[in-house]
């Protein structure tokens, strides 16, 4: 009977030896796995955090190069207005040179003469040049003898 006993107590021993195997190498691929388990999970997370990082810095960029670019197609429609209005000033200062050079009438330094200096220099005028000094005499000084005179040069 004790044999019996000390038998079961081997059995008994024997098979807690192998159970306690047994739990440790489960114990082992239970860690093995889990350690698996969580370098795929730290891939994953590393591959979409790239992919979350890449997405966001694409659509930053994305968005900077619209901005940038349609900044760039303002500021050239501003350079070009710019230019357009510098070119339409230098275009009117042209025209007033020009309207002033017409509306002169032709005699030299017409402003500084008195009015005798004027009459005796319409003598040799056209009826056109005579209209220009009476419209710019009209204009200006306004004095009467001056257009008498053109009065009388052109009946």
């Amino acid at each position: 009977m004790t044999q019996l006993r000390l038998s079961k107590f081997e059995f008994s021993k024997k098979g807690l030896a192998e159970l306690q195997e047994t739990l440790q190498a489960k114990g082992e691929e239970v860690s093995d796995q889990s350690t698996r388990l969580r370098k795929q999970f730290e891939q994953r997370s590393s591959m979409v955090a790239g992919r979350l990082l890449d997405v966001s810095l694409e659509r930053l960029y994305d968005a900077g190069a619209t901005t940038l670019s349609t900044a760039a197609n303002w500021l050239d429609k501003v350079a070009v207005a710019r230019e357009g209005a510098e070119q339409l000033r230098e275009s009117a200062k042209a025209a007033e040179k020009a309207k002033t050079a017409i509306t002169l009438p032709p005699i030299e330094n017409y402003d500084d003469l008195n009015v005798k200096e004027v009459n005796e220099a319409l003598g040799g005028l056209s009826a056109y040049e005579l209209f220009k000094v009476r419209r710019y005499e009209e204009a200006n000084k306004n004095r009467v003898t001056v257009l008498r005179e053109i009065e009388r040069l052109t009946n």
